[in-house]
């Protein structure tokens, strides 16, 4: 939906999931349509125009999505994509790429950028549940879900995003249920990710499937749940420093 309001479980978070380097190359997909990506201000500009807010999304089925998103306080206009999707890419492989061709670039209107809910996207929740999924879960998907991971010892809740792995409380969990082959981080990624965050666990944890071979819900098959190593949680943990203390210093230069 062009110009949507954002809702709180951004598909592709690239204020966090991505280093500034993956984001040129992801974003280069876009510069034939008028827009670059700054690494030096980490900021978009679209025809001279610093980007607030910047969607791209696509449907995987009639429930869940894809995509990808971009904030910037700082930026003056919102700007999202036009894809074609009566045309899908098949893949090499025979596999179809669900999210059809960029076609172009809009900006929203004036009204539509006065009306984002800025304080939202500024403020998401600490804990982030189903992010690829739209919607809110039954009880029966909450309970498919965990029943799926508790094969492989992941015990918890879909709702809340509390999960234990091997008794251990879980921080950051990922799931790649649908994949192009490409790694989420490379730029080229298209798929599905369902991921969960906690600031108070002791392990991040993630999901191995065979893409190959899909489940009941068109997903790639679980064949594991691996933790991610020591030097793996480390940096995570680091990153998020980092950026607490790059927002405080930004919101104590605001005050002086």
């Amino acid at each position: 939906m062009p110009c949507a309001q954002y809702t709180g479980h951004a598909l592709e978070d690239t204020s966090d999931s991505m280093a500034e380097t993956g984001l040129q190359e992801r974003f280069r997909l876009y510069e034939p349509f008028g827009m670059t990506y700054d690494a030096d201000e980490n900021a978009l500009w679209y025809h001279g125009k610093r980007v607030r807010w910047f969607e791209d999304y696509y449907p995987l089925d009639e429930e869940t999505g894809a995509g990808i998103d971009f904030f910037d306080e700082h930026g003056t206009t919102d700007v999202y994509a036009v894809r074609d999707l009566q045309n899908p890419i098949r893949h090499p492989d025979g596999s179809f790429d669900p999210g059809g061709r960029i076609t172009g670039l809009k900006e929203c209107t004036e009204q539509e950028f006065k009306s984002r809910d800025i304080t939202a996207i500024k403020n998401p929740p600490v804990t982030t549940a189903a992010a690829a999924e739209g919607g809110t879960l039954t009880e029966q998907e909450k309970q498919k879900i965990a029943g799926e991971y508790a094969a492989f010892g992941v015990t918890g809740d879909a709702e809340t995003g509390i999960w234990y792995f091997h008794g251990q409380k879980v921080r950051f969990f990922l799931d790649i249920l649908t994949s192009n082959g490409e790694p989420a981080d490379s730029g080229n990624f298209h798929g599905s990710i369902r991921q969960w965050q906690n600031d108070d666990g002791e392990i991040d944890i993630y999901t191995v499937r065979d893409f190959q071979k899909q489940n009941d819900e068109k997903n790639g098959t679980l064949k594991s749940i691996q933790a991610y190593s020591q030097q793996e949680f480390d940096a995570r943990t680091q990153k998020e420093k980092d950026c607490m203390a790059s927002a405080a210093q930004t919101q104590e230069t605001a005050y002086d």
